[in-house]
């Protein structure tokens, strides 16, 4: 793992020491508000996941998209892209998430409504997933 690390960091110009192991925060971590509500089981399915897909990293550049050629990096002309489970499983938690949080936020008949928006959302996010594993898979 240091060895795949370093290579990382070696590719973007830094060296390991470089880098600050500490995060920095713009206030509370997510993860702190989950673990004051006893959730903390919820930080990666609800939190990490979502940020990852949508943020990304470095080592997903270097690994999907880039390629080292003679010391400098390139991009590639083959596809290695992530699967979508990453932004399907993201997407689905998102829909049942905001479906749950509307009833408690808008009036029922409000909540009543959008709910036929969120039904579309979540079937749109099965097709998306079942259209991946056909199309990787074959069946």
């Amino acid at each position: 793992m240091m060895k795949s690390i370093s290579k990382s960091c070696s590719l973007g110009g830094k060296s390991i020491t470089d880098i600050d192991p500490k995060f920095s925060s713009w206030g509370p971590h997510f993860y702190k508000k989950c673990e004051e509500l006893g959730l903390e089981i919820l930080h990666n399915p609800i939190y990490a996941i979502g940020s990852h897909c949508i943020h990304t990293s470095f080592v997903d550049l270097i690994k999907f998209y880039l390629k080292d050629e003679d010391g400098a990096l390139q991009i590639k002309n083959e596809h290695n892209i992530p699967q979508e489970a990453h932004m399907t499983v993201t997407g689905m938690i998102a829909v049942l998430l905001c479906q749950e949080f509307s009833e408690y936020a808008f009036s029922q008949g409000v909540a009543h409504e959008l709910s036929d928006y969120f039904k579309w959302y979540g079937e749109t996010m099965k097709k998306i997933n079942t259209e991946a594993i056909t199309a990787r898979h074959g069946y």
